[in-house]
């Protein structure tokens, strides 16, 4: 038991280091080096921050990781929780540690590679850190310079970790130059990488040079270090050891995974036996075990695995023979007994025998050639295989055959060296079988890749050449089939030294699963208990496209390579037979708990081929239910009307059940009753007219239904349908037509909304699933249940729609129109004749018109014209150019209360112009205004002048705060000016001259509650920002006013009058931060008792050079403080106050006096507030007391104000800390800012001439070269039904956002002649349906609304729900697509006659 609870931390000196071996420390160990307290506080502290390891996770500990150990009580409850990484770095190692070596510890400690540390690994380590040996410290510190895993450190593995670790002495030398000097010294051996024993020499020889080798040695850090967790299987060992890296973790899975199948959560003999194949004799699975066991605990450590494994797998000729002398040596007194030899040759041939091409009278024919004396033996031996009864002539034989080993080396004492051992297997074949076998094996049951590809391909065949037969339930894995051919390739070349062929990469099965849209996202609401969510692209060829290979095959290749995505799929009974089910269903089920609740949808995965009946048992199972009939199964396709499926003897598949499907369990109450009892199991009879037919959502196709309700009201389009025109003009022989299913889809739907069912009953909603399953077929994009864009699956559609009904069954090769000689309207002609050629259909006829694109050159003029056809116009809307935004200033008169500006400023504008724009408005100069990004209470960002503005998001409350502008007034004495004019050689004037004369106070220091004089000309925002101060390049230079900078006729006069001028003189102005915060002791604390809590709105503060002592500081934030401050209840304030004072009277006495002993202490802290600025991180300091002694504060320096927990709620008014003001000026920027545009607007912008990108160059013909000409589009010919798509959304550089504007346009009416540049006269337009878009992009909705051609009438469609509306409702900042139609069309004119001996094609 002891053995086997130690941890992956081990010493690499038992690996072949010159120092003394050290034990891995066990669980038991580590708890009796802490103490009872230190063990309830961790134990406290781990629950406090770690959650429960899922009960499906490899990792999970069968057992108490306390067992009889010390203060094990309560441990049981924690061997099933982990601590994430984020909650381990930020809440033990502690936010002042740097990130890099946070991370590098965290990783040295996650023995799983899982993100996470169990409680065991968590106590292992953390006794190494307070209570470890230097050898234990020196494997940690080692641990954390290998950053590449190579068991070495480099010169740029400890670069990289000494670019955060601050050196702890002052040296002279850069940090640069003592890493080198350090690194020379530490390696003795100059092969330029530090092994083990030299980086351990070097940091113990060395620990007050880094802070981390500080901490970790240093005894006080061993007090204050609390918590680490278990370290991983080390990559020192690659030294000692035949593993690459990559076998390593690999390694390392399979180990975890082997010990979690073990019952009693260790590696023992039956658990290590069980991963070998069956037929292993008994003898040598027991051998092996014993010699992997180096210890003899009876348990299989993880340093024992990789130590056994490496000369097992991976060793030289001479290591594996002496791994295998030893295996056989079961006394280890260095020799091979007789009794030990015949163990020996039975267990070579049992698994030599186990081989596919074991060639069993060759190999006996060697054994004839060793022992002539034997010749009867090989009946014997072969019967030995089959029959239990031979096995005593069976060891008769084998014995003589020892015998004559024995003779063969004249052996006296009857016992076989090492030596002779290696001289016998060099010419035995029996050997050199059993060898390969070995070899084999180690491949199969343990992953490692072998070493050489002709190794690998004959692996692979015996694998393939041996695959049973399938049986039902049997798993196969899909694999790509691009990948495949690169594996034959590399093993077809035999010798990998040889070969010119790289091996495969990992495998990639991603080109043949459909791409997920947000990864590891599910469906919103649901559950899953599926084991994969990879679904198949459609239409994939086994072995062009993809292999299918058994779980053997699989299990080899993927440990070999790994890779993914894994494609499992389970073998079913189809209608053909025993087949893979490449694509299974994924159903979410809910229970439904009462007549109007169920639980939340949990996905499920089931065959098509699975019966209602096997779907019923399985369910109860799961559930528990004996009776089966005590559950009903809904198909909730329909969600409006469900229906009960009853057929217990259907398939899904002919149940109609669909992937994504909804499926609701009715589970039968105790009193008999069913909680869906008041639903029919059929639909009831509705009166529905014809075309109002609501389309049930099926998992997020809103998108769809929005769009195919609106081409649903296109009257010739439905009659097209209706009538079954469509079926004589199906084009299956088409490519691009989907083989005409898209069209045969659709006409279904549009029969059963307009026509009805079979037998004529039309149903308030139907469900467009064949439609949906058919456009998800052959465009895999819209598979699923996520949102899609509606104008995209509107242009899948129509294309889809268009080539399934061409009337060109075999398209010609047309050639381009060039038409340099001729007019438009010849050109338009020739090209729309060019097109037909290839297009002729329903929506061409319907739907597509043509447009003039004009290029022309910027250098030669030279013009190109081209004719194109659409289907769709997408309009841009007309760019917003500017954009409101919401800023709180924050005044430095602590009276006046933060107020909320709105500012209406250029898209591409910087923070410049927000300055600029918000100064008016708040009366402050641009340079008085301090812009950042607060985030967790504390400054995140100072925001400089040049910040983009489109970095914030839409209604972002941007930080705004009022500080000194550098410039205070000066007065300059007449006797300075007189000898200022004096060394320019300007002389006094008249006596009789006016000055300029007057005294100023101080402006740049009103920063509290005195008035401010306003400056009669504005600033210049012009200053650099975020660094010492704005305006500090200038630091100390007097400037005059700009009344009189340069005026020497004012400073005559005023030296006349013997009066002084004001100038202004430019401080060295620092800004400081201030936060709130308090402190919280800590129970069950780690590295630190404390911990910090940040609230409220950080103060800023101005301060120049003389004011950033103490006594300065602390009168500056008392100030501020006083909007924040007040008085505790019942708290009588002094005898100063007398019972006439006002309240403002009583507060201002009692804040003086509590000025004097104030509720909180100032602290020095780095920027976020959580450690101390000046102590190093190893010390876990909180903030160094700011104290009258203390030195002056820096630029940009953080100052907490630590307040008292007790009296922080007292003294604290949160309600007035939080308060804002809002100026009128939001509610005007919001208003300008959604001013609408008008249709004209943006069909402007369309037809209006542009320069194209320089992505999107023009190859001119005359200039031989590409250009970035001008580009314009015109309308030349509109279709009869005209569709523009409002083109709402994009991407602004940071994210990506919808135009809410609102963009008005007419319903009736509407002339689109100023656009079309074609002669002739322009027929106007209708709207008669729209695609609306609510919400933002990714979590919106869609709706359509259209109008009836039957009773005229508008009606809103909302999925599955239908109802009248105004038409003029329609122009709101929602839509998104418009359908406008010609007016005065006959719809008959339309309809194309049917071809004379034309066929009418079956649906």
């Amino acid at each position: 038991e002891e053995r086997g609870e130690r941890s992956g931390v081990f010493s690499i000196a038992s690996m072949g280091s010159s120092v003394s071996t050290h034990n891995i420390i066990s669980f038991r160990e580590a708890e009796s080096r802490c103490s009872d307290q230190e063990l309830e506080r961790f134990r406290k502290g781990f629950y406090r921050l770690s959650r429960p390891v899922p009960k499906s996770s490899s990792l999970l500990t069968t057992l108490s990781a306390a067992k009889g150990s010390k203060g094990s009580k309560g441990s049981s409850s924690l061997s099933n929780r982990k601590i994430d990484k984020s909650a381990f770095i930020s809440e033990v190692l502690g936010s002042s540690l740097p990130s890099q070596i946070a991370e590098r510890m965290f990783s040295a400690f996650d023995t799983g590679k899982n993100g996470y540390l169990l409680y065991r690994d968590f106590i292992i380590a953390l006794a190494i850190m307070t209570h470890g040996s230097p050898e234990e410290k020196s494997l940690l510190v080692f641990e954390i310079y290998d950053v590449e895993r190579t068991g070495y450190v480099e010169l740029k593995d400890m670069m990289a970790i000494f670019s955060e670790d601050m050196l702890i002495k002052n040296h002279k030398e850069s940090k640069e130059e003592i890493l080198h000097r350090c690194f020379d010294l530490a390696d003795r051996d100059g092969d330029g990488k530090l092994s083990y024993d030299e980086l351990r020499a070097w940091a113990q020889d060395n620990k007050d040079l880094t802070s981390l080798t500080k901490w970790i040695f240093e005894e006080k850090a061993q007090e204050e270090f609390d918590l680490r967790g278990s370290l991983r299987i080390s990559s020192a060992l690659s030294h000692s050891i035949h593993f690459d890296d990559k076998e390593l973790k690999d390694l390392e899975r399979i180990y975890a995974d082997i010990k979690s199948k073990s019952p009693n959560g260790h590696v023992d003999k039956d658990t290590l036996i069980s991963v070998f194949p069956p037929g292993m004799p008994s003898f040598l699975l027991d051998r092996i075990f014993v010699t992997f066991d180096d210890n003899l605990d009876g348990f299989i450590d993880s340093k024992e695995f990789l130590c056994g494994l490496s000369p097992f797998c991976k060793g030289k000729e001479d290591e594996k023979l002496s791994f295998w002398f030893k295996i056989f040596d079961a006394d280890r007194d260095g020799k091979l007994s007789e009794a030990e030899l015949l163990a020996m040759i039975s267990s070579l041939w049992k698994v030599a025998a186990l081989k596919s091409d074991f060639d069993e009278d060759y190999v006996f024919a060697a054994v004839e050639a060793d022992n002539a004396d034997n010749a009867e033996g090989a009946s014997s031996l072969r019967a030995s295989q089959h029959m239990d009864e031979a096995e005593e002539e069976f060891l008769v034989k084998t014995k003589n055959l020892v015998q004559q080993i024995l003779l063969q080396f004249d052996i006296e004492d009857g016992k076989l060296s090492l030596e002779q051992f290696k001289t016998w297997v060099s010419t035995s074949e029996l050997a050199r079988q059993f060898l390969e076998m070995i070899t084999r094996m180690s491949s199969i049951c343990f992953g490692l890749r072998p070493q050489s590809p002709a190794e690998e391909k004959d692996i692979i065949d015996e694998l393939m050449a041996n695959e049973p037969p399938l049986a039902a339930g049997d798993s196969v894995y899909v694999v790509s089939a691009r990948w495949w051919a690169l594996w034959k390739e590399w093993a077809a070349t035999g010798d990998q030294e040889k070969s010119r062929v790289s091996a495969p990469p990992p495998i990639d099965n991603g080109p043949i699963v459909v791409k997920k849209k947000k990864k590891g996202k599910e469906p919103a609401g649901v559950k899953t208990t599926a084991t994969s969510w990879n679904r198949l692209k459609p239409n994939l060829v086994k072995d062009d496209d993809f292999i299918i290979v058994n779980s053997q095959v699989w299990n080899v290749i993927f440990n070999w390579y790994g890779g993914g995505p894994i494609l499992a799929r389970k073998v079913v009974e189809t209608y053909k037979g025993l087949a893979p089910e490449l694509d299974p269903l994924i159903l979410l089920i809910a229970i439904q708990k009462t007549p109007t609740e169920s639980t939340r949808p949990v996905s499920h995965v089931y065959s098509k081929y699975t019966t209602l009946q096997q779907m019923t048992k399985s369910l109860c199972d799961r559930w528990n239910i004996s009776d089966t009939g005590k559950i009903h199964i809904w198909n909730y396709f329909y969600e409006s009307r469900p229906v009960m499926l009853t057929e217990m003897s259907k398939t899904l598949d002919e149940c109609d059940i669909v992937n994504d499907q909804k499926i609701i369990v009715e589970r039968q109450a105790p009193d008999g009753s069913w909680p869906l009892d008041s639903i029919p199991s059929t639909p009831a009879d509705v009166k529905v007219q014809a075309g109002v037919v609501g389309l049930n959502n099926i998992g997020n196709t809103c998108f769809m239904n929005s769009a195919i309700q609106c081409l649903s009201n296109t009257p010739p389009l439905v009659g097209y349908f209706t009538s079954e025109t469509y079926l004589y003009e199906l084009n299956a022989k088409n490519p691009l037509g989907h083989n005409a299913e898209v069209a045969k889809a659709y006409g279904d739907l549009m029969k059963s909304m307009w026509v009805g069912d079979s037998k004529g009953k039309m149903y308030p909603a139907v469900a467009p699933r064949q439609l949906k399953r058919t456009i998800s077929k052959f465009a895999p994009d819209f598979a699923g249940n996520q949102q899609h864009d509606s104008s995209e699956l509107l242009a899948f559609l129509m294309d889809g729609l268009h080539e399934g009904l061409n009337r060109v069954v075999e398209k010609p090769l047309v050639p381009d129109v060039e038409g340099d000689n001729m007019s438009d309207e010849e050109l338009a002609v020739k090209s729309w004749e060019a097109y037909c050629k290839r297009n002729q259909s329903i929506v061409v006829d319907l739907f597509q018109g043509q447009l003039k694109s004009t290029v022309t050159c910027p250098d030669c003029n030279k013009t190109s014209i081209k004719f194109d056809p659409f289907s769709m116009l997408s309009i841009p809307l007309t760019p917003d150019k500017n954009r409101a935004l919401e800023v709180c200033v924050h005044w430095a008169d602590p009276d006046r209360t933060p107020m909320v500006f709105g500012v209406f400023v250029s898209t591409s504008g910087k923070v410049s112009d927000l300055k600029n724009a918000l100064s008016p408005l708040c009366g402050l100069s641009p340079k008085q205004l301090k812009v950042i990004q607060i985030q967790g209470h504390y400054v995140f960002r100072n925001l400089i002048n040049g910040t983009p503005l489109k970095m914030f998001r839409s209604r972002e409350l941007i930080h705004a705060y009022e500080v000194s502008n550098g410039m205070v007034v000066h007065k300059i004495p007449y006797s300075k000016l007189e000898q200022e004019l004096k060394e320019s050689g300007d002389g006094a004037t008249g006596e009789d001259d006016k000055a300029d004369t007057g005294t100023a106070s101080s402006e740049g220091s009103s920063m509290g509650r005195k008035k401010r004089s306003k400056s009669k000309k504005k600033s210049k925002d012009g200053g650099e920002e975020g660094g010492s101060g704005e305006g500090k390049k200038d630091k100390g230079k007097e400037k005059q006013e700009s009344e009189d900078d340069g005026s020497s006729e004012k400073k005559r006069k005023a030296a006349k009058s013997k009066k002084a001028v004001r100038r202004l003189l430019e401080l060295d102005i620092a800004t400081i931060v201030v936060v709130h915060r308090f402190l919280v002791q800590v129970e069950d604390y780690f590295l630190n008792p404390y911990k910090t809590n940040l609230f409220g709105v950080p103060i800023l503060l101005s301060l120049s050079k003389e004011e950033r002592t103490y006594d300065a500081v602390f009168g500056k934030i008392w100030t501020q403080l006083g909007r924040v401050l007040k008085i505790p209840e019942g708290v009588k304030v002094g005898m100063k106050i007398e019972d006439s004072m006002d309240e403002a009277k009583a507060r201002d006495a009692f804040l003086d006096e509590l000025r004097n002993d104030p509720p909180f202490r100032l602290k020095l802290v780095n920027k976020n507030g959580t450690a101390c600025h000046r102590c190093a991180w190893y010390r876990y300091c909180k903030g160094c007391e700011f104290l009258p002694d203390s030195d002056p504060v820096e630029e940009w320096q953080t100052i907490a104000i630590d307040w008292e927990t007790k009296t922080l709620r007292s003294y604290y008014d949160t309600d007035r800390a939080e308060r804002k003001e809002t100026h009128s000026s939001v509610k005007d920027a919001y208003e300008q800012e959604n001013l609408p545009i008008s249709l004209k607007d943006c069909l402007d912008l369309f037809t209006a001439e542009e320069k194209l990108g320089v992505d999107e160059v023009w190859h001119c013909g005359n200039c031989d070269d590409f250009r970035r000409a001008k580009k314009k589009i015109d309308l030349w010919k509109l279709p009869p039904f005209l569709v523009l798509h409002f083109k709402r959304f994009r991407y602004n550089g940071y994210h990506y956002q919808k135009l809410g504007k609102l963009i008005t346009f007419p319903i009736m009416d509407v002339d689109f002649s100023p656009y079309v540049v074609r002669p002739g006269a322009i027929p106007k337009y209708d709207l008669y349906a729209a695609v609306n878009h609510y919400g933002s992009l990714g979590r919106g909705h869609y709706v359509a609304h259209a109008r009836n051609q039957e009773d005229m009438k508008w009606r809103k469609f909302d999925d599955s729900r239908c109802q009248e509306v105004d038409p003029h409702d329609l122009v709101d900042p929602s839509a998104y697509l418009l359908f406008f139609a010609a007016k005065d069309l006959v719809p008959e004119e339309l309809m194309p006659a049917i071809a004379e001996g034309a066929v009418k094609q079956d649906p």
